[in-house]
């Protein structure tokens, strides 16, 4: 099955962006606005009313979206809230958002009322909605599947006559410069194949780019720089928040496991039947999408120093 037919995007949050100056923008035709207009009751009692969005949660002094009022015979309320830097989030233990909930109650209170029982119309209830479009400051959302390349390649051999040479000192070296904020996740597994069996010999990858907005970065900086080395330690991954710091600011190294070989191994073990490298980039997981573009640039390179092992052959 193609990749891409698997991909899920499950929205947990949504950032609504900030107010611009209402003296020059009429309310909806700026947007991020919902009104509930014209709330009549012709009913001949008091009526308790109360409405609540829930999944809409204010900034700070913020007021959220909930009515709580006593509705009189033919007085007709109007009810405007600005959305502005308003969170939406999921309620009622719900992980995603699937939609927006309305909770909505009527009640009679306590009074003295003359009902007609001539059966004549006891009168009714009206409410007009008004939503005003909204504009996005930041969504939140796991990304699941979502596989931007793929490819297995040939891995060339060291000849024969080189058999039982190893470079110790090997390394590879990956550098990514970056402001999205997206998981990006890059696997390489080289296989080298021997005998009719055949024997695997394995020797793995993994590239999970950390997000910026997982650092306290100074104000007016956005990258963060990420440099992977592969080498006979296993892959040491190291950030720098933000990318033209001198001083590296998380450092992790991951040592193969049982059943895998480190880089410098796998070449000491050439030449095999044969050797592929499978490689795949993809988006999995928790990603912040922004209305801001993000950018990200890389590179790789190859370090062999003049450092050379001999085993004799068995």
């Amino acid at each position: 099955e193609d990749g891409d037919d698997d991909t899920q995007l499950e929205l947990k949050s949504a950032s609504l962006a900030g107010s611009v100056d209402l003296e020059t923008y009429p309310t909806h035709e700026e947007g991020n606005t919902i009104s509930f207009n014209n709330l009549l009751s012709t009913f001949p009692w008091d009526i308790g009313f109360y409405l609540e969005m829930p999944n809409f949660f204010p900034p700070d002094g913020g007021t959220p979206v909930l009515i709580d009022a006593v509705l009189s015979k033919d007085d007709t309320l109007h009810y405007p809230f600005d959305l502005y830097n308003h969170t939406i989030l999921p309620t009622g233990g719900e992980t995603t958002l699937g939609s927006l909930d309305i909770i909505l109650q009527l009640s009679t209170i306590d009074q003295d009322v003359i009902i007609p029982l001539d059966g004549s119309d006891l009168g009714g209830f009206s409410l007009d909605i008004i939503f005003g479009s909204l504009f996005f400051e930041s969504f939140t959302a796991d990304i699941i599947n979502q596989t931007i390349a793929e490819d297995t390649l040939e891995i060339p051999q060291f000849p024969p006559e080189m058999s039982g040479i190893g470079f110790p000192e090997l390394e590879f070296e990956f550098e990514f410069k970056y402001s999205l904020n997206l998981p990006f996740d890059i696997n390489i597994k080289l296989l080298g194949y021997t005998g009719p069996t055949p024997d695997k010999t394995i020797s793995p990858l993994t590239i999970d780019l950390k997000k910026p907005a997982d650092y306290s970065l100074p104000a007016g900086e956005e990258e963060i720089k990420m440099i992977i080395k592969w080498n006979r330690l296993g892959s040491i991954s190291t950030v720098y928040a933000p990318h033209n710091s001198e001083q590296w600011t998380t450092s992790d190294t991951l040592e193969p496991v049982s059943g895998e070989v480190s880089i410098d191994q796998f070449f000491a073990g050439m030449p095999y039947d044969s050797a592929i490298a499978q490689v795949i980039a993809k988006i999995d997981g928790e990603a912040v999408i922004e209305s801001g573009t993000g950018d990200i640039s890389g590179g790789f390179s190859i370090k062999l120093p003049l450092s050379v092992t001999m085993n004799t052959p068995a």
